[in-house]
């Protein structure tokens, strides 16, 4: 096997790890109808454990929420796998309280924007926001207990992925149950083995820099399998199988919810 095949299989495996991780979207909570949201910004490392037992970051991202509750997320992926640590353009998520989302790589100035509760996310977001339940949603047997993490109250969560997986998160209520830690562990042996985790790299409360709302210039509107393709692309990747069923599920549901005409994607 030769090393841009080697590199691509990783990177491929770094894609299919973050999947087991998009289930924490659903914690992403973003205030509409015009009510207030607690303000703040988050910076959140992800990490797996290598066989060696290092601990390796294969992604990082940057929460930030205003009091009107647009809430940005900038993720920065594939840290762990491409020389130099380097990893993908950065892909920066603008989700408003109406529902919509543009999703932007800025360096080169291409955005897939998402009509109103186009996206599941989107959905999710409204109906959990104009319902609010307690325990954020969880059952109280999902409710392990309540710690303090970067001076927010959480609450402790499990929930099972499959017969020997599980996720553990901390949710902060006050910040619309956002996820500021989460842990994937094994079930199957004992002590429980850490897969993944999410760790608290900086957090503030307070209105976030507008920098990270803003959109400056003229941006090429695309739908997301060419972000990702573009994102690969630039550090010489081809997207794996699995990531180009994604892409394609993502453009046809953009182009349902604008009424933009069908492709044939293969």
């Amino acid at each position: 096997m030769g090393k841009a095949e080697t590199s691509q299989k990783k990177v491929g495996i770094a894609f299919t790890v973050l999947l087991v991780v998009v289930w924490t979207a659903w914690f992403r909570v973003q205030t509409v109808h015009g009510a207030q949201a607690q303000p703040f910004y988050l910076e959140r490392g992800l990490y797996e454990h290598q066989v060696s037992g290092a601990l390796s970051m294969f992604k990082k991202e940057v929460v930030a929420r205003r009091s009107d509750g647009t809430t940005a997320l900038i993720e920065y992926e594939g840290l762990n796998k491409l020389p130099g640590g380097t990893g993908l353009p950065a892909m920066r998520k603008l989700t408003f309280p109406d529902g919509s989302e543009v999703w932007l790589v800025d360096q080169f100035h291409l955005r897939s924007s998402w009509p109103k509760m186009n996206s599941a996310g989107a959905v999710n977001v409204v109906a959990r926001v104009s319902h609010p339940k307690p325990n954020c949603g969880m059952s109280e047997s999902a409710v392990l207990g309540h710690d303090n993490v970067a001076g927010q109250q959480t609450l402790r969560t499990v929930i099972k992925i499959d017969a020997t997986r599980e996720v553990m998160s901390w949710l902060a209520p006050d910040l619309a149950c956002e996820m500021l830690t989460f842990q994937q562990v094994t079930t199957d042996g004992t002590p429980a083995k850490v897969l993944t985790e999410g760790r608290v790299l900086m957090f503030s409360t307070g209105e976030p820099d507008p920098e990270l709302f803003t959109i400056r210039g003229d941006y090429e509107e695309v739908v997301p399998s060419q972000l990702i393709t573009r994102r690969l692309g630039a550090v010489g990747i081809e997207m794996d199988e699995d990531t180009r069923r994604m892409g394609s599920q993502m453009d046809r549901q953009i182009r349902r919810g604008a009424a933009l005409p069908e492709k044939n994607d293969k």
